[in-house]
Formats: structure tokens, sequence, C-alpha cells
């Protein structure tokens, strides 16, 4: 059992810069680079969802892409505060 921590660099919303999300765990670490032009992309869809869904479904799934190499039964995951509640 390990402790993995999550960081963002450049929140989701925030479409003029690319997005970094990274976890370490003991002396290994993974990283995601979510390209400016793919989260305009992403957030601008015509869906019947809301935008704050949108946020949080595209800043998960990329925590889940930078902790799938990581992860093994019992770690426990510690996200930065990055979006209260």
């Amino acid at each position: 059992m390990a402790r993995i921590e999550i960081d963002q660099s450049g929140k989701i919303e925030q479409t003029r810069f690319d997005t970094r999300i990274g976890a370490v765990k003991l002396e290994r670490s993974s990283v995601v680079i979510i390209d400016r032009r793919l989260k305009r992309e992403l957030l601008s869809e015509v869906l019947p969802v809301r935008r704050k869904f949108k946020v949080l479904s595209l800043f998960t799934s990329g925590v889940f892409l930078t902790i799938k190499p990581l992860l093994a039964v019992g770690d426990i995951i510690a996200i930065d505060n990055e979006y209260p509640n």
C-alpha cells in the first residue's frame, strides 16, 4: 500500500493553456498533458450537459489516465484540492 499524490497545472477551464496532471508514487511518476486545443473542442461541443460537468469529467478522465500505470490494490490517492465540493 502506497500513497499516490495528484496535482494539476493549468486548470481544465483555462483553455488558453495546456493542462498537465501529474502523479507521484514513491520514486515513480506519471503525467498526462491535455492540449489546449483539445480542451476547447471538448468543452465547446454542443451537448445537453452543463459546462461544469464537462470540466469535471475531463479532469477525472485525466486523473484516471495519470494514475493507471501506478495504481495497485490498497493504494491511497490524494488529489490536490483543485475543485472543492
